[in-house]
């Protein structure tokens, strides 16, 4: 606590417990502790100090405890003050109301006060605001700038979060919008799925031969014809009832029945369905839907 704050809670207890004039030293004294009784000793010796007057001890005590600020770095200190992060508009306005005592500003006071107030507001949203107010004093910037804040303060209650508020200090952009992330666990499923068998795939079946090796790369007679179906170009161990044909390359892998057909970069995943065909033991592809 300020010297000058406690020596009016020592005014007040005086006044309390009415205590006389004649009594204020020895009460004085008695009460202050015994470091600061050495610390008066010490200024006043080699005199007694209860024979000192009340105020002569008050102002020894002053000199010591409160030294007169200089004028000069208690202005620019003043000047240089702004809104900390945290804090309210409130707590602000009550530090440059406290940093003002010893600045000397005289008539000035009220104007520096609201000067400074509004020059170091963090919220630029507040500070245009009142710098657009017309007569402004620095009591009517207090009340102005605390009822944006609580405004704002409540907006982002409604909206559910500071995450939504807008221009209020710390918030997000007004044109930011939140990314959402949905996941369908079918989806994640089947791409787990695809994943793996990527994964697992690690060799090919030429479906023309049945062999460990691209169709491009066959060396099978393509005039060669199906025993099975009677189609020229394949054998009958890898014959389909139907195949389809795309402009690409295609590549038959993982012998579990499945077949993963590559269109330049895109890769389209069909499946091999039982099907029940009037000639022999035969299978057809159709495409896998990912629903």
């Amino acid at each position: 606590m300020e010297f000058r704050r406690w020596l009016q809670r020592l005014e007040g207890a005086f006044t309390v417990f009415k205590v006389t004039e004649d009594l204020r030293v020895p009460y004085l004294l008695h009460y202050i502790g015994s470091k600061s009784f050495e610390i008066i000793c010490d200024k006043v010796s080699p005199e007694d100090p209860y024979q000192k007057s009340f105020n002569e001890l008050i102002e020894k005590m002053e000199q010591f405890y409160s030294p007169k600020p200089l004028e000069i770095a208690e202005n620019f200190r003043f000047y240089q003050r702004k809104q900390q992060n945290g804090e309210s508009l409130q707590e602000y306005a009550a530090a440059l109301q406290k940093m003002s005592i010893h600045c000397n500003f005289g008539n000035y006071l009220k104007t520096a006060l609201r000067n400074q107030f509004v020059f170091g507001l963090s919220s630029r949203r507040i500070q245009a605001r009142l710098l657009e107010s017309i007569d402004l004093n620095f009591d009517k910037a207090v009340k102005i700038a605390t009822s944006m804040e609580l405004s704002e303060k409540d907006a982002i209650q409604l909206h559910g979060g500071p995450n939504n508020s807008l221009g209020y200090l710390g918030s997000t952009s007004r044109d930011s919008k939140p990314t959402h992330h949905f996941k369908n666990s079918r989806d994640s499923t089947n791409s787990n799925k695809i994943s793996n068998f990527s994964r697992n795939s690690n060799t090919v079946e030429c479906f023309r031969c049945g062999g460990g090796h691209f169709a491009t790369k066959c060396k099978l007679d393509k005039n060669i014809q199906c025993k099975g179906c009677g189609v020229k170009g394949h054998l009958q161990k890898v014959c389909f009832k139907k195949t389809t044909h795309t402009n690409s390359v295609e590549e038959i892998l993982n012998s579990t029945s499945m077949i993963l057909k590559k269109h330049q970069s895109l890769w389209r995943i069909q499946k091999l369905i039982p099907m029940s065909p009037p000639h022999g033991d035969r299978r057809g592809i159709s495409d896998c839907q990912l629903n």
